[in-house]
């Protein structure tokens, strides 16, 4: 760990600051992961271990249980303070994860899989619910936590390295603000060359 940060080492520093994304490690509980994975199993009706009980190919659950992150995951929080530059940059520093998991099943099972590039479809920026800015105060983050194994080619979400320029830049020479019908942001992505596929073990947290 770096003296100037809370918990990221200089080469996650900078890896961020590169790529766009870091992964900490083990940063959430692993007995919280099984409780929230079995509580969704069981509201879903679908035995984990039957997968033709999986009667959706993928399934955006609404939340019923939150967590303040600061208390069951000090590390992730402590990573998220040091990326947005200090606890005081945040709009709550109590604030919280809930269980409202989009969770995929079997989507593109079916399909060979292909690498992380432009070709690839599906390429968004999160944040269909406000309108864009280039300070938009909505989103300043994207935090993925991984409640199970994603192994490599196994569905886990590709990450656009590079997008940060391009998006920032398109931003700016709109400084009225778009609409999410408006921004199109997807088709940005021929600006890229820098991809990455997250893995990652459960109870690993990505900051995008």
């Amino acid at each position: 760990m770096s003296a100037g940060y809370r918990e990221l080492t200089e080469e996650q520093a900078r890896h961020f600051l590169d790529k766009g994304h870091v992964v900490i490690e083990g940063a959430v509980p692993k007995d919280l992961a099984k409780e929230w994975r079995e509580h969704a199993f069981a509201r879903l009706g679908f035995d984990p271990e039957d997968p033709s009980t999986w009667e959706s190919e993928r399934i955006h659950m609404p939340s019923m249980n939150s967590v303040v992150v600061r208390d069951v995951a000090p590390r992730a929080h402590a990573a998220i303070c040091d990326v947005v530059g200090g606890e005081d940059r945040l709009a709550d520093s109590a604030f919280r994860w809930a269980d409202g998991m989009i969770v995929n099943f079997s989507q593109g099972a079916d399909r060979e899989w292909d690498p992380p590039s432009a070709k690839v479809g599906g390429w968004h920026k999160d944040g269909d619910w406000f309108k864009h800015f280039l300070d938009t105060p909505e989103q300043g983050l994207l935090i993925i936590v991984i409640w199970s194994d994603i192994k490599p080619r196994s569905g886990g979400t590709f990450v656009a390295c590079d997008s940060v320029q391009p998006i920032a830049k398109f931003l700016v020479d709109r400084p009225e603000g778009c609409l999410p019908q408006e921004t199109h942001f997807g088709q940005l992505i021929g600006a890229c060359s820098d991809f990455a596929e997250l893995t990652g073990e459960t109870g690993d947290v990505a900051i995008i």
